[in-house]
């Protein structure tokens, strides 16, 4: 998600993205960390697909083509997936 909203232009969301990437990777790790050396034992993963977030469309053009209607609908769709996403990683916990 970082990425996609680099690439239109909305650089606060992006570093949002990114605050939640680092976070999320680091108690991922601490779970793993703590799991392990409080039950012995390893926490079997299961491999989920992760969603398109960027369409294949998008790599043909550059940030200057994109338009504020474009940034708009993209940016709602991104959302929608990303609560969607975080939806069902909570059921997944």
């Amino acid at each position: 998600m970082q990425q996609a909203y680099d690439f239109l232009g909305l650089y606060g969301f992006a570093k949002c993205h990114e605050y939640h990437y680092i976070e999320e990777t680091k108690g991922y790790e601490c779970l793993l960390h703590y799991y392990s050396t409080r039950y012995h034992r390893l926490i079997q993963i299961e491999d989920k697909p992760k969603p398109e977030i960027i369409p294949q469309t998008w790599y043909k053009y550059s940030t200057t083509a994109v338009d504020t209607n474009t940034k708009r609908q993209s940016t709602q769709t991104m959302m929608k997936k990303w609560v969607e996403w975080e939806q069902e990683t909570k059921k997944l916990y």
